[in-house]
């Protein structure tokens, strides 16, 4: 497993239990769970930048520190970055759920993943989840070519912003180390 940096708001808000910190928001968008960056310090920076820098205004400090571990207990993951056979499980519940889907509204990803965790075969197959968000606020590093067969804009990432949220039922995180 790659390193894992967690972006904890400074000082931490009131409430908080320790670290690792859990993110209790019923819309955040992997669901409620413990998130973190996945092999990047830079993409925790950024979000904590982009994202801390008002708390920190109130309180006199940067606004976030980093934690990192590297020191994960077996977990069971649910892999939307490249775990092709994940990506298919998910789209098929998908699909079944959008012919159910009476009012045609739009299901977000953190509601498909909660319907997800009641089925009792999902949830005991996995304890968390690995993706790659689309916007938030980061840009990662990335190098911009054009292919020459048609013209066509690509970019290479040279440090993707893949997010790993372990939920609630997740095995216990070892040690949290601070980093900066």
């Amino acid at each position: 497993m790659p390193e894992l940096f967690q972006v904890v708001k400074d000082p931490p808000p009131l409430g908080s239990s320790g670290l690792p910190v859990f993110c209790g928001n019923p819309s955040a968008w992997l669901g409620r769970g413990v998130y973190f960056w996945e092999s990047f310090i830079e993409n925790a920076r950024k979000y904590g930048n982009t994202h801390c820098q008002s708390w920190g205004k109130q309180n006199h400090t940067k606004g976030y520190k980093i934690y990192k571990t590297n020191a994960i207990s077996a977990f069971r993951c649910l892999n939307l970055v490249d775990g092709v056979a994940d990506l298919r499980d998910v789209l098929d519940f998908y699909q079944k759920l959008q012919k159910k889907n009476l009012n045609k509204r739009p299901v977000r990803l953190f509601e498909l993943l909660g319907m997800m965790r009641k089925d009792p075969v999902f949830r005991t197959a996995y304890d968390s989840v690995r993706a790659l968000p689309d916007g938030g606020g980061l840009t990662p590093m990335y190098l911009e070519y054009t292919l020459p067969e048609d013209g066509t804009k690509a970019r290479f990432f040279f440090t993707p912003p893949i997010q790993v949220c372990f939920w609630q039922n997740a095995p216990k995180l070892s040690m949290m180390i601070f980093v900066e």
